[in-house]
């Protein structure tokens, strides 16, 4: 039998999981970037750590979920931070991948624009560098 978990899943990444699919049925089509082939190994849904999160928000999760259209979702669930929704376009330049944020959840700043890098382990592991010499590492699901 195959399974996506490598551990036993938590209840906060079954939600995490079925929360990405609520948000990316209610994202409405949106112009996107022009994309080539190099987005298509990213394209998915990705768990992992929070990127700028350093341990003050407790235990925390998040999941990108990149589409082939050019849009993003990210979600963020963390123990004493708050959860969170950040939604918008992607682009993907040789070993970076910029973001235009669009929307999120109320609360959350809108609307930011950021690059960084990544790295693919493999093709079912993903690296981001949150801070320069800083990688996170992001798994397939």
């Amino acid at each position: 039998m195959h399974t996506i978990f490598r551990t036993k899943p938590t209840l906060t990444t079954i939600v995490l999981i079925l929360f990405m699919g609520v948000i990316f049925a209610q994202i409405q089509h949106q112009t996107a970037f022009a994309q080539t082939s190099e987005t298509d190994s990213l394209i998915g849904a990705w768990l992992g750590p929070t990127p700028g999160d350093v341990g003050r928000c407790g235990a925390s999760s998040g999941m990108f979920v990149f589409r082939q259209d050019g849009s993003y979702a990210f979600q963020s669930l963390s123990q004493r931070c708050g959860d969170y929704t950040l939604i918008g376009m992607y682009q993907v330049q040789n070993d970076t991948i910029d973001f235009q944020q669009t929307g999120g959840s109320p609360g959350t700043q809108c609307c930011d624009a950021l690059s960084v890098r990544y790295r693919f382990a493999n093709l079912n592991t993903l690296r981001i560098e949150d801070q320069p010499g800083h990688w996170l590492i992001y798994f397939r699901q």
